[in-house]
């Protein structure tokens, strides 16, 4: 396939932002670590800043004790619904197309939240209400998956959505995860401290993090 190459100057983190702002790219990827330590997590390094700032689409790869991965056979598609993970949905479902891959949609309720919300609507309820929306949210992924041909498979979990999704991804022998950085939290809220680090940090397999402003 077609390469091309270019060595640019000045602060890693930054050049890369702006290389990839200034070319059709279509994403950027790259480690989580690097030269300076490979016990040092993303999050402070380059890979962190890129995250954070870069317009496209970045996939992270962290090194692990697995195979690498040439072939994606499952893809996770976490969603909440919102128009802020819409376009995660819609690279995971492009990728996924690309494979021939299975989708599996999945939604965490996440207990954690439930908990420190304010109101006189009793939990169960709450509970109830918030696992029918998921259940619309990923039943929706679904329907387009199966749209495209794919085949899909949908799950709502109630626990923390950090660590369910990781679980996912170990107990499914998923190849990927495509997830948007932000959610029903606020389009406000960065990165960092939300459910997309923590999962970019600890994933087995590559992930693919998408602003919802993504090109």
């Amino acid at each position: 396939m077609p390469v091309e190459t270019a060595v640019v100057s000045g602060d890693p983190a930054k050049a890369i932002v702006d290389y990839a702002a200034e070319g059709e790219f279509d994403a950027v990827a790259m480690g989580t670590h690097g030269r300076r330590g490979l016990s040092r997590l993303v999050f402070g390094s380059v890979a962190r800043y890129v995250l954070r700032h870069a317009a496209r689409p970045v996939l992270t790869a962290r090194e692990t004790d697995a195979d690498p991965v040439t072939d994606y056979d499952d893809v996770l598609v976490p969603t909440d619904g919102s128009d802020a993970a819409e376009a995660a949905v819609d690279h995971g479902l492009a990728v996924a197309e690309a494979f021939d891959a299975t989708v599996h949609a999945v939604h965490v309720v996440d207990l954690g939240s439930m908990a420190t919300r304010t109101g006189v609507e009793p939990p169960t309820r709450q509970l109830e209400r918030l696992t029918e929306a998921g259940e619309a949210a990923v039943e929706a992924v679904a329907e387009r998956a199966r749209d495209e041909g794919l085949d899909a498979v949908t799950a709502v979990e109630e626990g923390f959505p950090a660590a369910d999704l990781l679980d996912y991804v170990d107990e499914a022998g998923v190849d990927l995860v495509a997830m948007g950085t932000h959610g029903r939290t606020g389009l406000d809220r960065v990165l960092l401290g939300s459910t997309t680090e923590r999962v970019v940090s600890r994933s087995p397999v590559p992930v693919l993090a998408v602003r919802p402003d993504s090109g």
